[in-house]
């Protein structure tokens, strides 16, 4: 097996989300990233070209090709379809970004823009098709129709404290996340603000409240949520049966900041870290003796014996403890940044 290999280049501004452009049949090339804590924060593309350099270790450089200003922090970027991706912002607002693939440089153009949706920080979004929904510290959550340019729903009563993340279901129902570790489950058709379900996310210390950071569905098993939390932990629920939840994993020793399966393989799941690691997680395809096929089909929901199903590998170890923000997957690549200025690509991930 080939030896991952991380190709590292600094671009001097700290990094809240990156993305692959997506690629139905080429090789990707490019990406976007949005950034924060800087006096004018943006939306950047960069394409990845080869380096000219005689450089072993630096197969690739990024090379910015269009710049959209914002006044705010990103706080949430996801792509709709190939050309056109969600942003929230810290000041509340919502932006559709369309990028004009015909063009090599200057090709980013703001579609669509929602202001002041949230009245405090907007904290992220889901998308699922064209329909995408927005959360906020207000407690709020925002239905929005991206190919009728106006919010279908609003749930002012969502919560009544700050909702940290999102997620969709399915195209009718989404699940949220607060700050005191709670989820909770909405249908969107419904009349009522209030969620069909509530769930709480575990802690080790049962004494104190476990924000949750992110969420993300198995790809193939939408019945398998997974909530990554502030003490750095993972909690796997099946909602199948939602009462209580069906693993607790310890894994970084601080927040995960972003959790997501591999878009193609959905034995890999991917952790980032604010001290810095970005971790892979790897099914066992062979199943271990004494253990039942059930187990190996839905091994996050084994609970303690989760952890002799799964290897985990480091992609990237904790830097000066600077924090790993966002991370993305194509094929065998994995792009990633955070608050070390930097992006990193590791290529040969399997």
């Amino acid at each position: 097996m080939l030896e991952s290999s991380v190709n590292t280049n600094f671009i001097s501004e700290k990094v809240a989300k990156i993305r692959f452009c997506p690629e139905e049949y080429s090789e990707v090339s490019s990406f976007v990233t949005g950034s924060y804590d800087l006096p004018k924060n943006s939306i950047k593309f960069w394409r990845m070209d080869r380096n000219d350099m005689v450089d072993e270790e630096q197969d690739y450089v990024p090379k910015s090709k269009a710049t959209l200003p914002l006044n705010a922090d990103v706080t949430g970027l996801e792509f709709l379809d190939f050309n056109n991706f969600g942003v929230t912002t810290s000041d509340g607002n919502f932006a559709l970004v369309y990028i004009n693939r015909d063009k090599d440089e200057n090709n980013l153009k703001e579609n669509i823009k929602h202001e002041n949706l949230h009245r405090f920080n907007c904290t992220g979004l889901s998308a699922f098709d064209e329909d995408v929904v927005t959360v906020g510290e207000d407690g709020v959550w925002h239905l929005l129709a991206t190919n009728q340019q106006r919010v279908i729903r609003s749930n002012k009563n969502a919560d009544s404290c700050g909702i940290s993340t999102v997620c969709f279901v399915n195209r009718k129902e989404l699940i949220t996340g607060n700050s005191l570790g709670v989820l909770k489950i909405f249908d969107t058709l419904q009349a009522t603000d209030k969620p069909q379900h509530t769930l709480q996310v575990s802690c080790e210390d049962e004494k104190r409240c476990n924000r949750v950071m992110c969420l993300t569905f198995h790809p193939t098993q939408q019945f398998q949520l997974l909530a990554g939390t502030e003490e750095g932990s993972l909690t796997i629920f099946d909602l199948r049966k939602p009462d209580t939840p069906a693993s607790y994993l310890s894994a970084h020793s601080t927040p995960i900041n972003e959790i997501g399966f591999h878009r193609t393989d959905p034995s890999k799941l991917f952790t980032a870290a604010e001290n810095g690691e970005l971790w892979m997680w790897t099914q066992n395809m062979q199943p271990v003796l004494g253990m039942n096929e059930a187990s190996t089909e839905a091994p996050w929901l084994n609970g303690e014996r989760a952890k002799s199903d799964i290897n985990v590998t480091a992609l990237l170890e904790s830097r000066c403890r600077m924090a790993i923000n966002s991370f993305d997957t194509f094929r065998n690549k994995v792009i990633a940044s955070g608050d070390m200025e930097a992006v990193y690509l590791i290529d040969q991930v399997y």
